[in-house]
């Protein structure tokens, strides 16, 4: 998986369905945030692939890149709900 945030490169090899890997949140990205990802899912049983909050216990906006019932979906609250 390739993530880039801010400029930033990051890669990481795999991933099994416990582990996960945890950056800052992402900053000033109340107007605009964009992100590339390149995953491989071997399978598809639903899991987060990324997840974004505005603070550090969840609570307020958030982004987030899930697979849920073999689809990916893409969620995100901005203030007026999901």
């Amino acid at each position: 998986m390739v993530l880039y945030i801010a400029g930033i490169s990051i890669t990481d090899p795999a991933f099994n369905r416990t582990s996960f890997i945890a950056y800052p949140t992402i900053q000033d990205a109340l107007m605009e945030v964009q992100i590339s990802l390149t995953f491989k899912a071997r399978r598809l049983s639903d899991g987060i692939l990324l997840y974004n909050a505005q603070s550090e216990t969840g609570v307020g906006d958030f982004l987030a890149l899930v697979i849920k019932d073999d689809h990916v979906e893409f969620r995100y609250d901005s203030g007026s709900g999901e």
